[in-house]
């Protein structure tokens, strides 16, 4: 099964929602006591240790919203290539909304990016795209592709990879200036609570479209 009813879901978003509006009302409002933390954690992650600017950018470019959009756009033809087409579809609503939900919200906050930042950035740091982005790609990975592996024990490798990536590549983003901390807090926050709501909008609609004729001879969970 791809997506299953999880009664902790509602609770699951209301959570990560709550705090993403937190971390969101302190951004917008530049609130100094964010400013401080942000300050307090960015300078110790500039300090430590492993500390490469080629690795950083090359996770950077990896983690890069074009190269999600492009990972998006395979696992889509795979999917609907092996008649998983359903599955794919809400994969592409996921993302896509996901993206315009992004970047209004971060036109709302427009937050200055931090000193020092790459001077090919010019949008603001709120939240950090590149996280945001990584996070959506890897949960419909894992929601749409994991189910297909066989062995338990590759499924929580396969996780534990992911989110390794997305700690590195928050802290490269950091190490860049190219983020505040609590951007890519915010990224993650954001990104999880939103899949999270089309797994209802999936349970609750996409079983429906099995009427249409695309989508017939699709699998559903």
């Amino acid at each position: 099964m791809y997506i299953v009813k999880d009664r902790d879901r509602i609770l699951n978003i209301a959570i990560t929602a709550l705090l993403f509006l937190i971390i969101f009302s302190l951004a917008l409002t530049n609130s100094p006591i964010m400013m401080t933390f942000d300050t307090l954690i960015q300078d110790f992650v500039l300090g430590l240790s492993f500390n490469h600017p080629f690795l950083n950018h090359l996770l950077s470019f990896l983690g890069h919203p074009v190269m999600t959009g492009l990972y998006l756009i395979i696992l889509w033809f795979l999917l609907w290539g092996f008649k998983h087409k359903l599955i794919s579809f809400w994969a592409i609503c996921t993302y896509i909304s996901g993206e315009i939900l992004f970047l209004i919200i971060r036109k709302i906050v427009a937050r200055e990016l931090p000193s020092g930042h790459p001077q090919n950035i010019s949008a603001g740091s709120f939240p950090s795209h590149h996280v945001f982005s990584l996070i959506l790609i890897f949960m419909l990975i894992y929601i749409c592709a994991m189910p297909f592996l066989k062995k338990r024990w590759h499924v929580w490798l396969a996780l534990v990879c992911m989110w390794l990536i997305i700690f590195i590549l928050a802290i490269a983003r950091i190490q860049l200036h190219a983020n505040y901390p609590f951007d890519t807090i915010a990224g993650i926050l954001l990104a999880y609570s939103w899949v999270e709501i089309w797994e209802i909008v999936y349970l609750s609609f996409f079983g429906n479209l099995t009427r249409i004729q695309v989508f017939r001879h699709s699998d559903f969970n």
